[in-house]
């Protein structure tokens, strides 16, 4: 009787065992779940190539703008004393100065908007540089500004204190307020919508979006004192920050069917989304002064002032902020997609020439960034190209 006895014991224990061992595996399977879709969130972004945009000749620094869906750039260079043109980078073309003080965005045609007036008021100014023909278009105002395009050739931004589109004939569109006094246009679709920021009665500025049918529409502010709206893409998937210009902002990302979502800072202090493509991709700045830094510095000033013979902890407060990353108080570019923010520096191996990207300002539908960084000491403009997905490692590399 003792050994059947046994028998059935261990059999029970053994059938005991395999329960425990698949209760396990049930329980872990929605924590493994749960750290692959993390991996999925953070996991290196595409691999991309990193271009220093050539200088003209008694040049030594540059800003890009804006690019298109052909590779065309616009921008900025300065010269020692700080004197400064505007010119586009065309593939395969030489460098173009354009007759313009600031050159705000470029369509796939080719044709370049911002303004001008070196004296007096500052004007709307459209250059086709197809052809070299300079066009300032005519308002009934005497000043005012473009500041970004689409394809069919029209143009959005202010003239006096209110938004307005430009159509290529020269029709001017005032788009209105939010029931204040002011408003400017940021951006504009090829389905003509139109985004910016407006005023609202009290006083305070809302981003907006503005569509020939339904007007101008205020997106709210998530709770923030103020918004604004930077860029729209064909899908209506609009773009910009929350909180006053020039104090501690959020991005946002808005659709018109989930309305307002804040898309962080990357754990930082501040952020500016500054443009969207049609595949959603988001690019713009955020200030990298780390989130890690602020705490030791708040903690340590705390201990001084219970403790303050303890001047011991300044020099571990000094070796604690030099080995944390993203110690800087420069602002640094971001790309968000699929739902997560990454630091394009993270792109840049040790070792590489360029110092820091600080800047992210525009992104065309093929996935191409433009900004500035620094490269050799000086501010120099950039393009970043998405390697395709078939390459295996990162290659990052500069071409002068």
């Amino acid at each position: 009787m003792k050994s059947p006895l046994r028998h059935w014991i261990r059999r029970q224990e053994r059938v005991k065992k395999r329960h425990i061992l698949s209760l396990v595996a049930l329980g872990a399977l929605p924590v493994m779940c749960g750290i692959m879709w993390l991996l999925w969130r953070i996991a290196p972004l595409r691999q991309y190539t990193i271009v220093a945009l050539e200088l003209p000749e008694g040049f030594e620094s540059s800003h890009a703008r804006a690019i298109n869906n052909e590779g065309w750039v616009l921008g900025q260079v300065w010269d020692a004393s700080r004197a400064r043109r505007t010119v586009s980078w065309i593939p395969n073309m030489e460098i173009k100065s354009l007759p313009c003080i600031m050159a705000r965005d470029i369509n796939d045609k080719g044709q370049v908007d911002g303004y001008t007036g070196a004296s007096g008021p500052m004007g709307p100014y459209t250059y086709l540089i197809a052809d070299g023909t300079p066009l300032v278009r005519k308002g009934p105002e005497k000043s005012g500004m473009l500041q970004a395009n689409n394809n069919l050739g029209q143009a959005v931004g202010i003239a006096g204190d209110t938004a307005v589109l430009w159509e290529f004939d020269g029709k001017v569109t005032y788009l209105g307020t939010l029931g204040g006094d002011r408003s400017q246009a940021w951006g504009i679709n090829n389905k003509s919508r139109v985004v910016g920021h407006a005023q609202v009665k009290s006083g305070g500025f809302h981003a907006f979006i503005w569509d020939a049918t339904e007007g101008m529409r205020d997106l709210g502010t998530l709770g923030f004192s103020e918004s604004m709206a930077t860029d729209i893409n064909d899908w209506g998937l609009v773009v910009g920050f929350l909180g006053k210009l020039g104090e501690l902002t959020q991005s946002f990302i808005w659709s018109a069917s989930e309305g307002m979502k804040d898309i962080g800072t990357l754990g930082f202090k501040s952020g500016s989304a500054a443009s969207i493509n049609n595949t959603g991709q988001v690019v713009g700045v955020y200030d990298s002064t780390s989130f890690f830094q602020s705490s030791v510095n708040g903690l340590v000033k705390r201990i001084q002032a219970l403790r303050p013979r303890w001047n011991w902890l300044k020099e571990i407060q000094k070796d604690l902020i030099r080995i944390l990353p993203n110690e800087r108080t420069e602002s640094s570019p971001f790309l968000w997609e699929r739902g997560s923010m990454h630091d394009l520096n993270i792109l840049l191996p040790a070792g590489a020439t360029w110092e820091r990207l600080s800047s992210a300002i525009d992104i065309n539908d093929r996935g191409q960034i433009v900004g500035h960084g620094i490269l050799d000491g000086k501010e120099r403009a950039y393009v970043m190209t998405p390697v395709p997905d078939n390459q295996d490692r990162i290659r990052i590399s500069r071409r002068e």
